[in-house]
């Protein structure tokens, strides 16, 4: 929410709040409320108990009794009061704690602190807010101040700076710290550059890989319809879950059985087994306005479906995103979508099946006939 945000609430000093609660209700309320200032004596008051504990442990041992006069009993008693009441507080002062909205954090307003640089905000923004493991600030340490939270950030860049910005180093790793590193990259610059190194090596890593399929796949030879087709395209097509989809806009997420464990169909819907659950296969795609001839030789399976087009607008569509758009040729309507297929046991029965393994021709052409036919 945008706009000002009231000021955030000190929590009273035990002095001057009990004397203002003994001169009366009146002076009280600019601690808040009766029950928070009841909250605070109560721990300030176990927050004495330690200090009075250590100062028995520790107490000279009886000695005659000496007769002091008023002054020095009455200063003596202050002394130790005042002591007691003041060093627990000293000694661990509560800091800033900055919360999203003042830190200006995504989504939560422009922030009002400007004592911290962009590195700073960021860092704090991330330990304060939800991360993949907790619903709010990282595990202990959104309520830590500021300061000290910086502090040991800077400590936990330092060690993995030593280690060239590796967050995985043992001495980052078993550092008191050490949950730090997992927002570490936006106040440490070696940790966001070997981060970012990384990335880069295993996008370059990715792409080799893929480039190398892409490669297999256009070594095979071209396909060569016995008629000519208004469009004939060729791609590399991935999938996590087997097959690979055809869908028109407002017909996703509706897939549909496969005939044959190869091919299915819906309205607006397409389904094609491309790989045994994860990896690639070779498409070649080619639209019709009539029935092209009957192929069977060298392939392995041969399937055909009717398809219901809503919108003559199908497209395939693999699980990196990649597509293959304008399949049907004359608009909404009837269509038929006859799939070979080719090298389904070397992906299924080789442990390490050869790139480009798996061809697919995919032909759609107008058709009425729903019934799906098995042709091999």
């Amino acid at each position: 929410m945008r706009g000002r945000r009231p000021a955030r609430s000190q929590p009273p000093r035990l002095p001057a709040s009990a004397l203002d609660a003994a001169l009366g209700p009146a002076c009280t309320q600019i601690w808040g409320p009766p029950e928070l200032l009841s909250q605070h004596f109560e721990w300030r008051l176990y927050d004495c108990l330690p200090p009075v504990l250590v100062l028995l442990a520790v107490r000279a041992p009886r000695r005659p009794f000496v007769r002091r006069g008023p002054v020095v009993r009455t200063t003596a008693a202050v002394l130790a009061v005042t002591a007691v009441v003041l060093l627990p507080a000293a000694s661990s002062p509560p800091g800033k704690v900055s919360a999203q909205w003042e830190l200006g954090c995504p989504g939560f307003g422009d922030g009002a602190v400007t004592r911290l640089s962009a590195a700073e905000k960021d860092f704090l923004c991330a330990v304060r807010g939800p991360d993949h493991r907790y619903n709010s600030g990282l595990e202990g340490w959104d309520e830590v101040s500021d300061q000290d939270v910086l502090a040991q950030g800077r400590h936990l860049c330092t060690l993995a700076t030593r280690h060239g910005g590796d967050t995985g180093a043992r001495a980052v790793q078993e550092a008191p710290q050490a949950s730090l590193a997992i927002v570490l990259p936006s106040l440490c610059p070696a940790v966001a550059r070997a981060q970012q190194a990384e990335e880069e090596r295993r996008q370059a890593e990715s792409d080799a890989y893929v480039a190398q399929k892409e490669r297999a796949c256009a070594a095979h030879p071209r396909h060569r319809p016995k008629i000519r087709p208004v469009r004939q395209r060729r791609a590399t097509l991935w999938t996590e879950f087997w097959t690979i989809d055809g869908w028109e806009e407002g017909y996703e997420g509706n897939p549909p059985e496969l005939v044959r464990d190869l091919v299915g169909s819906g309205l607006g819907t397409l389904a094609i087994w491309a790989a045994d659950e994860i990896g690639h296969a070779c498409v070649t795609v080619e639209s019709y306005t009539r029935r092209p001839p009957l192929e069977t030789r060298a392939w392995d399976e041969v399937v055909e479906v009717g398809y219901k087009s809503p919108s003559g607008s199908l497209e395939l569509v693999d699980g990196d995103g990649t597509s293959v758009k304008g399949l049907t040729t004359r608009g909404p309507g009837s269509y038929r979508v006859r799939v070979h297929l080719r090298g389904r046991k070397l992906v299924t029965q080789v442990p390490d099946p050869p790139d480009g393994a798996v061809e697919l021709l995919v032909q759609v052409f107008p058709g009425k006939a729903r019934k799906p036919v098995v042709y091999k």
